[in-house]
């Protein structure tokens, strides 16, 4: 919805701002995407244990995007973020992502009453 703003800024030479507006809206989203996909119940945990959650392709294809050169390459690069984040949406299993958050809270829920299942173990 923002993402566009990102284009006027760069169109209009206003690097800070691009770059800002990147990184808030366009990186911000994909992380979360990316994380609902991988690991749900840490969606909103942004960069914090990216390295432990999310598959090694993604930390490593995140950070070619984190890290932009100047205008030219923040171009490219929120094409790319965009075309990520809309790919990645769409790869989104909502009932395999209620499924594994039931289950972590199942988890849970048996681990506070001390009543584990077989073969999980109190964290």
């Amino acid at each position: 919805m923002f993402a566009p703003f990102v284009v006027k800024e760069i169109e209009r030479g206003n690097g800070v701002e691009a770059t800002d507006l990147y990184r808030v809206v366009v990186l911000d989203s994909l992380l979360e995407a990316l994380r609902i996909r991988h690991n749900p119940i840490h969606f909103d945990f942004r960069t914090r244990y990216v390295h432990r959650e999310l598959p090694p392709a993604a930390v490593l294809g995140f950070g070619g995007l984190a890290f932009v050169r100047d205008l030219d390459d923040l171009r490219g690069k929120h094409r790319e973020a965009l075309a990520w984040f809309h790919e990645t949406v769409a790869l989104i299993d909502d009932a395999e992502v209620r499924r594994r958050l039931l289950g972590i809270r199942g988890q849970l829920d048996a681990s506070a009453h001390g009543c584990l299942h077989p073969g999980t173990r109190a964290a």
